[in-house]
């Protein structure tokens, strides 16, 4: 429960709404004997009470920083000559909550409305390191093969073999500079068609709370 409202999603008991940590004021743990306005399950809940405005402004900004750049690498990466994956976090924002008056109109003093606005910014991102192995090398995307390769069938029998070969067909060709060209080259120190590479993800959330008081 937020600010009185069931936010739990009945279809796998999950949470569709999370008020950010610093836009809290206190946290209520039910776990028996609730009253009628809890219900809906037989396990415990959890009511939280987001912050809210008063005759005086208030506000704070809070932000949380993480990189890769403190990190260090594993000896395997160094070893192969392969940067750290980007692991950044970076969670900011601000809070600010106050009255709600018209000057010249209403007294601020007095007033019986009161506002708080909180905005949190979450920009994530997380690489996960993959090993691929049947990369072609350099010397094999330029037709030049350290065992003998087949290079006629007939009757799906190999009736010939190579080692180099110097005529590519032109879609081949293509193929090569196209899609093989684009992929880099095997760098794994272990297996000398593996490749090591970082595929990273991206997480970007904003929220906004707008919350009004009258008392």
């Amino acid at each position: 429960f937020i600010d009185g409202a069931d936010t739990l999603k009945r279809a796998g008991n999950q949470p569709v709404s999370f008020a950010g940590i610093d836009f809290i004021q206190e946290i209520n743990l039910q776990r028996a004997d609730y009253g009628a306005e809890f219900g809906g399950a037989g396990a415990a809940f959890v009511s939280v009470e987001t912050k809210s405005g008063s005759s005086a402004f208030h506000g704070s900004a809070f932000g949380f920083f993480r990189s890769q750049v403190t990190n260090a690498n594993t000896y395997f990466n160094n070893l192969a000559g392969i940067h750290i994956g980007g692991q950044k976090y970076a969670d900011f924002g601000f809070g600010l909550g106050g009255p709600v008056w018209i000057p010249h109109k209403t007294d601020r003093e007095h007033t019986k409305t009161f506002f708080f606005l909180g905005i949190q910014f979450l920009r994530e991102e997380n690489s996960v390191q993959q090993t691929i192995t049947n990369q072609p090398t350099a010397q094999q995307r330029v037709g030049n093969f350290g065992v003998p390769v087949c290079t006629t069938y007939t009757s799906g029998t190999c009736t010939a073999t190579t080692t180099s070969i110097s005529s590519i067909n032109s879609t081949a060709q293509e193929y090569l500079k196209d899609i093989v060209d684009g992929v880099p080259f095997p760098n794994s120190p272990t297996d000398p068609q593996g490749l090591i590479w970082q595929a990273p993800g991206f997480n970007n959330e904003n929220q906004a709370l707008i919350r009004i008081d009258r008392s």
